[in-house]
């Protein structure tokens, strides 16, 4: 494997742990929070063009939903008086919900509102890019340093 293959490898693995988890609004006592994983910049780039030609806000969800639903990881739900939090599945939340069981129907019926989805998108978007930052730097600081 050459170095640029080695270097290619260790930020992949670098960036494997990097999430952003967000509370999901108007959830409280408990809360629901969703992980996603750190976005494509080009799949983001896209999703954002998509956004801009669509012509509704209910086409905008559509889109919104879609897009995040393939970054989830994880949804918790949280003990707002302990902080305790507990993992659920898809499935288990639309049981206890009564809610559609995929990724895309669960955030729509949990984020209810377009703009509520669409800020969620635009802070994921911008830790991203300061994600994207980090992880160079610590890959820079490794070489640099020999490790």
């Amino acid at each position: 494997m050459s170095l640029l293959d080695q270097l290619k490898a260790r930020r992949a693995e670098i960036a494997k742990g990097v999430h952003f988890t967000v509370k999901v609004p108007r959830w409280t006592d408990p809360s629901v929070a969703v992980r996603f994983e750190a976005p494509d910049s080009d799949e983001l780039d896209r999703a954002y063009r998509r956004l801009d030609k669509a012509k509704t806000g209910h086409a905008k969800f559509d889109i919104n939903s879609k897009f995040l639903a393939g970054l989830v990881t994880d949804v918790f739900v949280i003990d707002d008086t302990t902080n305790d939090a507990e993992p659920v599945s898809f499935d288990q939340l639309a049981a206890a919900l009564d809610i559609p069981a995929s990724p895309q129907d669960a955030l729509k019926a949990l984020f209810f509102t377009q703009p509520d989805m669409l800020a969620t998108l635009d802070a994921l978007a911008k830790w991203a890019g300061e994600e994207g930052e980090r992880v160079d730097d610590d890959l820079l600081d490794e070489v640099k340093s020999g490790n």
